[in-house]
């Protein structure tokens, strides 16, 4: 290996910035665009790189012991990167976490999943930086209602939170490799401590283009009639799944391996119709806990007979956050409720198979493309007395509009007429669907 001392640039860009050239770079080393250094061992470098043999651009046998990216282990991997398992006072930021995604980086999810204490947490993201330091979110913006490059809004309670960038549309935001940093914020009621674990999943790939991609399902039957022995000989719910494979195939997303879970009688006796779905100690929250024990990338799914928490009795399905905590489960947010009786949606398999989609599309980052409320006034805030929509009461991305009412995430079934089958997926929307970190 060959090496040479240089003066450090100390107005230079800092480790896996984007670069031109070595003078772009505090270390004046700029491999490929981003900005590299020499190491020791991974200690040295950031989170998502490691230390490796690197080649100098443009210097024959220019080879040094450098901060780069290993290869991906597969065509299409989600690589998890943790950013550490840090005590977070309430209400306050912590540290900058920093973490590098690789070129053939698609997309990163930031996730904060709560360890302790036992009562839950809310989480928030703030200051999220993107690696040619644009900043894409910042938490003050979003409680004063003004929209961002990323469209996010916090859940509580939490017990975990994830935040999928990008969300939308390249003309709105085109992702970038390189440094990527943000601050995590836990807020208690009770003034305390939080422990969680802070971490990235990054999606890579070494295809050109975009190919299928597999949706795994936990089926949690509750209450319904329907058990994990008989439910894969169950025809209502087996044609909505296979009409559910069809909505999504569309945008090449393949629903693949689906598993079933009983729960237990107790649970099903007093979740199998969701009355509350706001609070650490609602029958939504404690629905979604059941995911326990369960792991990998799976979305889980709850079928129950019936969800009455809105004041016309007619809530169809819930998700659990958008994004939901991808690979998280047990929390408040780890899961999608849909109503499944047929006196609730009917007895077309199609119609449950519609909420499915839209519910686990809103799971997987997608917004509605409008809002039922209207849209906010400039200056005009969503109360408790004022029923607006801020952001304009629309989706964030380009392909989609108010009058998309065939598009599968119209707020309502039936779509803008109330006899339209809506189910269609803009381009766009695939895109999400493709960012989102539980296709594999």
């Amino acid at each position: 290996m060959q090496a040479a001392c240089v003066d450090a640039n100390f107005d230079g860009r800092f480790l896996a910035s984007w670069c031109v050239d070595g003078d772009d770079c505090e270390s004046r080393a700029c491999v490929r665009r981003t900005c590299t250094e020499i190491c020791d061992d991974d200690t040295d470098c950031l989170p998502g790189m490691t230390c490796m043999e690197v080649t100098y651009p443009g210097i024959e046998g220019g080879l040094y012991r450098g901060c780069w990216y290993a290869n991906a282990a597969s065509r299409v991997a989600v690589e998890e990167v943790e950013l550490g398992e840090l005590t977070l006072p309430s209400g306050r930021p912590s540290s900058r976490l920093i973490f590098a995604a690789p070129s053939n980086a698609t997309s990163v999810t930031i996730v904060a999943e709560q360890i302790s204490p036992a009562s839950w947490s809310s989480f928030a993201f703030d200051e999220v930086y993107s690696p040619e330091e644009r900043t894409l979110f910042d938490l003050g913006e979003m409680l004063d209602y003004r929209d961002q490059i990323i469209r996010w809004l916090p859940t509580t309670p939490d017990g975990a939170a994830a935040m999928l960038i990008p969300n939308t549309t390249p003309d709105r935001y085109r992702f970038r490799y390189g440094r990527h940093s943000f601050r995590a914020i836990a807020f208690r009621e009770d003034g305390g401590d939080t422990t969680a674990r802070i971490f990235a999943r990054i999606r890579r790939s070494t295809s050109g283009a975009p190919s299928d991609r597999m949706l795994d399902l936990n089926i949690f039957l509750v209450g319904i009639g329907v058990t994990a022995a008989n439910a894969p000989r169950n025809a209502r719910l087996q044609s909505a799944l296979s009409e559910l494979q069809r909505i999504y195939a569309v945008r090449g997303i393949t629903v693949d391996d689906i598993a079933y879970y009983d729960v237990s009688s107790a649970a099903a006796s007093r979740l199998a119709v969701i009355d509350s779905a706001s609070g650490a100690d609602s029958e939504l929250s404690q629905l979604f806990q059941l995911s326990e024990g369960r792991s990998g990338n799976a979305i889980n799914l709850f079928l129950v007979r019936e969800i009455t928490t809105s004041s016309d009795g007619m809530t169809l399905g819930i998700a659990g956050g958008i994004p939901g905590p991808p690979g998280v489960h047990g929390s408040p947010h780890s899961g999608v409720a849909v109503s499944f009786d047929a006196s609730v949606v009917g007895a077309d398999p199609d119609r449950i198979a519609q909420i499915m989609a839209h519910e686990m599309g809103h799971f997987m980052g997608l917004f509605h493309v409008r809002e039922i409320d209207r849209p906010c006034e400039p200056g005009e805030v969503p109360s408790a007395s004022v029923d607006c929509a801020p952001f304009g009461g629309e989706d964030v991305l380009s392909d989609t509009t108010r009058d998309s009412g065939d598009n599968l995430m119209w707020p309502t079934i039936g779509g803008a007429d109330g006899r339209t089958y809506n189910v269609s997926l803009s381009e766009g929307q695939g895109s999400v669907l493709f960012n989102c970190s539980l296709t594999h």
